[in-house]
């Protein structure tokens, strides 16, 4: 026994070396494949590389046991959780209305808009009905939102933060809320958030379903004469400096006169503008 050495010590060795003495009998006489692996020292070498070190299971003699493997494997653990955290932190920080995209800058030219947007009226939280032609001659951002959904929570903000940099400029925001409870719920939100833009209640859905709208939120950009400029299906960023300079651009469009040829009207909208209207007109 070497100075310093313990009985266990001393019998790990023996039971480590005469284990390598095994496995070197078995690779002699066949019992395992040359092109599988030899020894080195205290690993099982293959092509260069220590794939298993320590105990293994020879033709069931098991052997002191400690897997090159099972460290890849925790390290693989561990690696996915790491992504794991770092997509929950990323949908946490959208749902808070950072790194949203900003909407679509390449939009139609003037000429080439032909969708007209249905005419609509629905009342505000003080119960005024306002109508969307009400708004003709500016550039109006037509957000369905609600108060259930977190993307909708998201842009709000950016949302305010454009709007209070365009509103005297001739830019206006029309957020429609489906919100089923009505002004119970869109009112106490408001003020959670500081919105100042103008909110409309569409308790029953009937211009939510009028646009065609099946995903909160959907958000129409209409030109001055109330032509569809784009429409952006998710929570954006309307603060970007891409979205403030599409607004620009649009408010330095010359305002026209606001009747459109029989050619310019979208006949779907202008359908579903006519039976809206009925509808609404209390």
């Amino acid at each position: 026994m070497a100075a310093g050495q313990g009985p266990a010590a001393v019998m790990a060795g023996i039971d480590a070396s005469l284990a390598m003495r095994r496995l070197d009998q078995l690779v002699a006489t066949g019992g395992m494949s040359h092109r599988w692996g030899h020894r080195r020292g205290n690993s099982i070498v293959c092509g260069g590389h220590a794939y298993w070190q320590g105990s293994i299971t020879v033709h069931g003699e098991k052997t002191a046991v400690t897997l090159h493997l099972k460290k890849i494997g925790k390290w693989l653990l561990h690696l996915a959780e790491v992504v794991l955290a770092i997509w929950v932190i990323l949908v946490l920080l959208q749902r808070q209305g950072f790194l949203l995209p900003g909407p679509a800058l390449e939009t139609a030219s003037p000429t080439s808009r032909s969708a007209l947007a249905a005419d609509f009226r629905l009342p505000d939280l003080e119960g005024n009905w306002q109508s969307l032609s009400h708004f003709r001659g500016q550039v109006v951002l037509l957000n369905f939102w609600a108060t259930w959904c977190p993307p909708c929570r998201a842009e709000m903000p950016s949302m305010e933060a454009l709007y209070q940099s365009y509103r005297d400029q001739g830019f206006a925001i029309l957020a429609v809320s489906s919100d089923v409870q009505g002004a119970a719920v869109v009112q106490p939100f408001l003020e959670q958030y500081r919105l100042s833009f103008p909110v409309l209640l569409d308790s029953r859905g009937q211009v939510t379903g009028t646009y065609g709208v099946r995903s909160l939120p959907t958000t129409y950009l209409l030109d001055r004469q109330g032509r569809v400029v784009s429409r952006e299906i998710g929570a954006r960023n309307w603060a970007n400096a891409g979205a403030q300079s599409l607004i620009a651009s649009l408010l330095e469009e010359p305002e026209q006169a606001s009747h459109q040829s029989r050619a310019e009207r979208s006949p779907i909208l202008m359908e579903k503008q006519a039976d809206a209207t009925r509808e609404q007109i209390p």
